[in-house]
């Protein structure tokens, strides 16, 4: 995958324009969670996504979905990261 093919599916998803991202070697940011769904795509550099236990390396050309409310950390790697994000409203949560 590329931007160009990034931004179409993303567009196809109904996910807003991609946005471009830098972040600088072994950038961290804390336990944290998005109200709305989330795409990552990377295009140099490395993306780690960490959930509880498990850890998601994106490295270029790919792409990784964070869903709503779900706690995770961010991180890049040795040689930071350029990535795009898009951003899709999520559905409102119902009560039982």
């Amino acid at each position: 995958m590329d931007a160009r093919a990034f931004a179409e599916y993303a567009a196809a998803e109904a996910y807003g324009k991609p946005e471009a991202r830098t972040l600088p070697a072994n950038h961290l940011f804390g336990a944290h969670s998005h109200i709305d769904d989330l795409l990552i795509f990377v295009e140099s550099g490395a993306y780690i996504v960490g959930y509880d236990d498990t850890q998601e390396l994106i490295e270029p050309g790919q792409m990784l979905h964070v869903a709503p409310r779900t706690p995770h950390t961010d991180a890049s790697g040795p040689d930071g990261a350029a990535y795009l994000i898009a951003w899709r409203a999520a559905a409102p949560e119902t009560s039982s």
